[in-house]
């Protein structure tokens, strides 16, 4: 049943000194974090503008409120603006009453005006959101291994404790290490302070034995539970500039089974069966069949194409795959109705370009979260043909992979210390 008009959720922006409110009603909804944490993030956030915050009342009562920070991310290596879209939140009283979607709808449209062409998120549940047109895009490998099944290697000598004096090197292998990928974020000194290190106390760095500069770095937590003799070690951020530096990391991770039960990693999708020297799970359920786990895959980020035609313009790799050619689209979108409907996309020299049409014959019928997908370089357009996902005419297999061929890349991925 629709909501009357004097139960609605009523739109609106922040506004200055109500940060407090903004806490109570985050921590009231997550029932996580001190309140006190929750104002210093509304005041302090270096990402987020008063009018970046969407709140919802009802009756005149906050209900909830949701924040679309301003983040830089790199795409195949070039640094595009990013909507990421944080703490959506809403109080108890105030569930199933369409107080979550007024609020995704509102922080899109702002977006869009903010000319801002693509936003991303963490999901609570990946359905709701597909429901506005995120499609997911990132993945993880999970490792959850004693320490001795990770490689051994004399390199873990060069590995020393970090100190404040290694922090300016870190951030700037960090930024090396970053050129040429796709989801690595564009970091602040905030960010480093209260989103990375603030949660990796425990940093080591590896050196460089010919130069004794620092060549690779380990951020990493070790939970307060469970306690000593059954600790977990909880990897933040690896990141390493020479195949040494990663090895002396790995092998230091594995020193350390003496104090560690279970090393804790998030590692691109693929690589878990390339570090781990035995398979297996620690605390992993029996009889899971003949392929013993190495770990698990998890699903990180989702992707939203806010301003279509800019997001493909602006995306550098079809250009940099040379790609030429076109390919008719229909699109469906949820929540713009600008963006549904038929279209013709072209590659060129310049990139792609997207223009209202149906002249090539080639066509794929697809929603706005599956072309997120395919925008992500993950060369998903044939597979999600092949799946019965996206629809095609006839030559649709030629469309989807001059899709794939156009929007190859680096995979997306972000990792623990990126998300937000």
């Amino acid at each position: 049943m629709a909501s009357s008009s004097s139960t609605a959720p009523k739109l609106r922006a922040s506004r200055k000194n109500e940060k407090k409110a903004l806490a109570r009603v985050a921590r009231g909804s997550f029932q996580l974090g001190e309140q006190a944490r929750w104002e210093r993030y509304y005041e302090e956030h270096p990402h987020r503008r008063l009018a970046d915050t969407r709140v919802a009342t009802i009756g005149g009562t906050i209900a909830g409120h949701a924040t679309a920070l301003r983040l830089q991310m790199s795409l195949c290596g070039a640094d595009r603006p990013l909507a990421g879209i944080a703490a959506v939140v809403v109080l108890p009283e105030f569930r199933r009453r369409g107080v979550a979607e007024a609020l995704m709808h509102d922080v899109l449209h702002h977006i869009r005006r903010r000319k801002v062409a693509l936003s991303m998120l963490y999901a609570f549940r990946e359905s709701f959101y597909r429901k506005f047109g995120y499609g997911e895009v990132e993945a993880g490998d999970h490792l959850r291994v004693a320490p001795g099944q990770l490689p051994a290697s004399p390199e873990r000598t060069n590995v020393r404790r970090a100190t404040a004096r290694d922090l300016p090197a870190i951030r700037a292998l960090y930024e090396r290490k970053r050129a040429g990928t796709t989801g690595q974020l564009k970091r602040t000194a905030w960010w480093w302070k209260m989103r990375v290190l603030s949660r990796a106390p425990e940093q080591l760095v590896h050196v460089d034995p010919g130069t004794g500069k620092v060549d690779g770095y380990l951020l990493f937590e070790v939970p307060d539970q469970p306690s000593f003799p059954h600790q977990l070690c909880r990897v933040v951020e690896l990141r390493a500039e020479r195949p040494a530096a990663h090895r002396g990391l790995l092998g230091a991770l594995e020193a350390l089974g003496e104090q560690y039960t279970a090393v804790e990693l998030v590692l691109p999708p693929g690589d878990a069966l390339l570090v781990s020297r035995h398979r297996g799970i620690v605390g992993q359920p029996a009889g899971l069949g003949p392929m013993s786990p190495a770990g698990f895959v998890g699903g990180g980020a989702m992707l939203r194409l806010v301003r279509l035609a800019d997001a493909l313009a602006e995306h550098p790799a079809p250009a940099l795959n040379g790609v030429r050619g076109r390919v008719g689209l229909r699109i469906e979108d949820p929540v713009f109705e600008d963006q549904c409907g038929d279209f013709d996309l072209t590659f060129g020299p310049e990139g792609a370009r997207l223009a209202r049409g149906r002249r090539v014959k080639e066509r794929l019928h697809l929603s706005i979260d599956c072309l997120a997908q395919i925008h992500a370089g993950q060369g998903a357009a044939r597979r999600l043909l092949a799946m019965g996902l996206i629809e095609g005419s006839k030559g649709s297999e030629k469309a989807a992979d001059l899709l794939d061929a156009a929007f190859r890349g680096p995979p997306l991925y972000l990792g623990p210390a990126n998300a937000f």
